[in-house]
């Protein structure tokens, strides 16, 4: 007998729309035959408040989303019209049960690979064992091309438990899934579409770099970061259509919140803390803390523009999540700055906090590096 069949339909109906993740909303939907007819009923609703809950600036990425799994019933003569019509309302509304039941496996999908990225990442930051200057404020030849020099090196220092991902972090990679998601399923639905009006160039001949060309570099970063991880996890079946996610692979425990939680992270007041750790809502609308430090530290004086850092490219540090992280956790691992006193630094909007030069994060940096 199903557990929920005693209870009225806007009982129901309520704890759909209450759940927490699509997750917990997609098993039940397999296990319940009462929720699943309870869902027909009203899914775009139930899917929109599902979402609003730990999705509510990149909810227009699943709109897209579902746009493109129901591309059989619409057409578009190349990729930027596609793009252009991204800016339907609640598109979900005019979608079939099924492609709905679609999107929710999908968004499934996203959280598992999100959960995946944000464990191993972590994992991988907490592992690695910096070192600053021996003498803070060692000068370097500015032309010269910076190596790590481990007779200038200081003791390794163990990074500290940074704490669980803030709700910007967790906002980028679900970003750059759900765009991950978008072209793999497009490029799948309509592999022939014109890549620009009068282009000869498909839609199966473009990298996901290319089809999304029109964001701003550091969002393509993104997508390049989590698509390594999709490939290291091995498991490129994620960006399959109606692929459910490897629930059995999902790690052992749940990712809490700043507050302590494993539901969704609240989205963050735009208030002064959040606006100075990265970790306001505007702060998602730019390049991270780290990626955007990184130009600097590669600069080789005036007018030698580089983009290489103790023999290493940004690759070397998206690896570690740098693409990803706020200013509060890069700062927590001494990578933007000296040793912070967190009662005093994390609990105030205090700026007094005296920085590294330049050389001295450069050595840092690349103290990290595997090959050094």
């Amino acid at each position: 007998m199903d557990a929920f069949s005693s209870l009225p339909a806007p009982i129901l109906v309520l704890i759909l729309k209450h759940l927490p993740d699509f997750t917990s909303l997609d098993v039940l939907l397999h296990t319940s035959p009462v929720m699943s007819s309870i869902f027909d009923g009203c899914a775009a609703e139930i899917i929109e408040d599902v979402a609003s809950y730990n999705m509510s600036s990149c909810f227009r990425y699943i709109l897209q989303h579902a746009g493109s799994t129901a591309v059989a019933n619409r057409t578009w003569d190349n990729v930027a019209e596609f793009h252009s019509a991204q800016n339907w309302s609640n598109p979900t509304k005019s979608l079939s049960i099924s492609v709905l039941r679609r999107l929710v496996t999908s968004a499934s999908n996203v959280e598992y690979l999100c959960h995946s990225f944000l464990r191993t990442h972590l994992d991988r930051i907490h592992s690695i064992k910096p070192t600053h200057f021996l003498h803070p404020g060692t000068r370097v030849d500015p032309y010269a091309v910076t190596k790590y020099d481990p007779a200038l090196a200081g003791p390794q220092y163990s990074t500290p438990d940074t704490g669980p991902p803030s709700w910007v972090e967790i906002q980028r990679v679900l970003r750059a899934s759900w765009r991950l998601l978008t072209y793999y399923e497009l490029r799948f639905a309509m592999p022939s579409l014109q890549s620009s009006p009068g282009e000869q160039t498909k839609l199966q001949d473009l990298s996901f770099q290319d089809f999304w060309s029109h964001l701003p570099w550091w969002e393509i970063d993104e997508m390049e970061c989590v698509n390594e991880h999709v490939i290291e996890i091995g498991e490129p079946d994620l960006f399959h259509p109606g692929t459910c996610a490897p629930l059995s692979h999902l790690p052992p425990s749940s990712l809490d919140n700043e507050a302590g939680s494993s539901r969704p992270s609240p989205v963050p007041q735009d208030d002064a803390l959040g606006s100075k750790w990265g970790q306001s809502q505007e702060a998602l609308q730019r390049k991270s803390p780290a990626s955007h430090l990184f130009l600097s530290l590669c600069h080789r004086g005036p007018n030698v523009a580089s983009r290489v850092l103790g023999g290493a490219t940004w690759q070397s540090f998206r690896r570690l999540g740098f693409g990803i992280w706020d200013l509060k956790r890069m700062s927590q691992l001494e990578m933007m700055n000296p040793p912070l006193n967190l009662q005093q630094d994390f609990t105030t909007s205090s700026t007094k906090q005296k920085t590294f030069t330049q050389d001295d994060l450069k050595f840092t940096w690349m103290s990290v590096l595997s090959h050094k």
